[in-house]
């Protein structure tokens, strides 16, 4: 193994180590409450009963978990290191999104935006569901039906009427938080501007994470190294392997947006 290897070895053990704390760094924030005065309590004050910190502390919550689960798929039961074709991928672009979404309603300075953000991603999980559970509704009998669709109405009816009474609490209008909740894109470019990643590096590792989420023979030309060529015929064959350092960009780059998410929701509780 060359020097070059035995350094990214070194970093891979050393990130991976990294994603493995998180976890703890949730648990440890999740058991600290807010001060009195300070902007969280006050957040929470104006969304209850749909409190911004209750939000926050789910995101991080999945975005530690992502990471955990990265180290224990990279790390083999002898302590060595094996990397997957893409499957980190879609890990390392849940715990970005996650710790984004954290981010993103954290980070306005004005309470008013914080709060019309936390009604946004509200109303996006409301349609959300909807729409699941009329997918899973196809082949039931209409008994399953009727039933799950009334339970259904009953549950989405209170949550609607929670964001609706907050919304009247703070001032803010329906069509400032209905169906109008921002693309990922800009959700991952306002994070990683609030937790100062620079030169939008936290939205180019969410593409390139996004890239292999989904099948697509260019990322994978792009993306994977390819060895042992040999041409016939015009055929192209070849063996493919992970690029570790693309890898290991996008691992450092999503322990960062996390821990500095965490660190955000930490500040946030702390009296002005």
């Amino acid at each position: 193994m060359s020097t070059d290897d035995d350094k990214l070895l070194g970093a891979f053990a050393r990130f991976l180590e990294l994603q493995a704390t998180l976890g703890a760094d949730h648990a440890r924030e999740q058991q600290l409450s807010a001060a009195e005065g300070s902007r969280l309590a006050d957040d929470d004050k104006a969304t209850h009963p749909i409190q911004i910190s209750q939000f926050v502390s789910y995101c991080l919550m999945q975005a530690a978990d992502m990471a955990e689960s990265s180290r224990a798929m990279l790390r083999r039961d002898d302590g060595t290191i094996e990397l997957p074709l893409v499957a980190l991928y879609p890990l390392l672009r849940a715990q970005i999104e996650s710790a984004s979404m954290a981010a993103w309603v954290l980070a306005p300075e004005d309470r008013r935006t914080r709060v019309v953000r936390r009604l946004q991603a509200g109303h996006d999980e409301l349609t959300f569901d909807t729409a699941l559970v009329k997918s899973g509704l196809v082949g039931k009998t209409a008994a399953e039906t009727h039933d799950t669709v009334r339970k259904e109405a009953t549950r989405r009816k209170a949550h609607r009427q929670h964001l609706r009474d907050v919304a009247a609490a703070n001032g803010i209008f329906a069509d400032e938080y209905e169906n109008c909740r921002p693309s990922w894109e800009t959700i991952v470019r306002d994070a990683g501007e609030a937790l100062g990643i620079e030169h939008e590096k936290l939205v180019f590792m969410w593409r390139l994470a996004s890239g292999f989420t989904h099948p697509s023979m260019r990322r994978g030309a792009l993306g994977l190294a390819f060895s042992d060529i040999e041409i016939n015929d015009g055929i192209v064959r070849g063996t493919l392997s992970a690029r570790s350092d693309w890898m290991l960009m996008i691992l450092a780059i999503s322990h960062r947006a996390t821990h500095a998410a965490v660190a955000k929701w930490h500040d946030s509780k702390a009296t002005p």
